[in-house]
């Protein structure tokens, strides 16, 4: 429940992501947001633009961010390997990371953590060192799967999941408030 819940929560969100004006939210879509939603390609707000890349691109209703897409790279890695595979699961990002060019524009768009993460892995860090600074929820959206897979052992919950945000940000706060959110 709790990665189809993340997964279609992804989904619903894609064709209304970012709204900061509440008027502009509410011009483009009027009623609760209860289903899917294409992406408006003649968005004026601040976050237009990524309404209208995803648009071009050919994201539609009921498809998954760059957030999903990870999430459903880490949920494949489980399903293909005996328990948390973290070198499985960066292979997986390194590869994902091969259609990605660093910009924001990039891919289904490139959350900071995750552009920040490509240029320091192009730079030759290592994973595990290659994470950003920047204060965003990913890591912690799609450690979901992390939680759903534990068994109820908590402790290595924590051991794993802090392992999994860190490689995408590597700052104390943000590494620790994203684990206690997955456990």
């Amino acid at each position: 429940g709790a990665i189809m819940g993340s997964l279609i929560g992804d989904a619903l969100g894609l064709g209304c992501h970012w709204y900061y004006d509440v008027k502009a939210m509410r011009r483009d879509f009027p009623h609760w947001i209860d289903d899917y939603h294409d992406g408006l390609p003649e968005r004026v707000d601040h976050y237009g633009y990524v309404a209208k890349w995803r648009y071009a691109l050919g994201l539609r209703a009921g498809d998954l961010s760059q957030t999903g897409q990870i999430a459903v790279q880490l949920l494949e890695s489980f399903a293909q390997k005996p328990g948390y595979d973290e070198g499985d699961f960066c292979s997986r990002l390194d590869q994902l990371f091969t259609i990605l060019d660093g910009t924001e524009l990039s891919g289904r768009y490139s959350d900071h953590a995750v552009r920040d993460t490509w240029a320091n892995r192009k730079a030759g860090m290592p994973w595990g060192a290659a994470g950003s600074a920047i204060d965003t929820a990913e890591a912690a959206i799609w450690n979901v799967v992390h939680a759903a897979h534990s068994k109820g052992d908590m402790r290595a919950l924590a051991v794993d999941a802090h392992s999994c945000v860190n490689l995408t940000h590597n700052t104390p706060y943000i590494t620790g408030c994203s684990t206690v959110f997955v456990l």
